[in-house]
């Protein structure tokens, strides 16, 4: 059971990088959250996996100060505010169905007021 529940969280891991990459490159699909996901899945998992995720240049140290509880700094906070506003907001004008359009609307509504009360991180 144990071995299962290793490959269950490496197989999630695994995909939600891959899912975070392409979201990195298309506005619809979040990619911070995917590599928390991972995070966490790792750190359960892989340790070789997790170590690749948090020693990551591009992203590693923000992900290893949010996953500590350090918080992030302001001005990831204004480009993931940002960067979300404009994917969601491109979004929202694509859709044609209301009900699509508010739970887009909610969703960036609750994304942005949680990163809004992140604790901020003076570098």
């Amino acid at each position: 059971m144990k071995n299962i529940k290793k490959y269950l969280y490496l197989t999630i891991g695994i995909v939600s990088v891959i899912l975070g990459g392409i979201g990195a490159f298309l506005p619809v699909l979040p990619t911070v959250p995917f590599l928390l996901l991972a995070l966490f899945c790792f750190s359960r998992s892989s340790d070789r996996a997790y170590q690749y995720i948090i020693n990551n240049k591009y992203f590693g140290k923000t992900l290893q100060d949010y996953h500590e509880g350090k918080g992030v700094t302001r001005g990831v906070k204004i480009k993931a505010i940002l960067f979300m506003s404009v994917g969601i907001g491109f979004s929202i004008y694509k859709v044609q169905s209301l009900h699509l359009r508010l739970f887009l609307a909610f969703v960036w509504l609750g994304v942005t007021i949680h990163l809004i009360l992140l604790k901020n991180k003076v570098k």
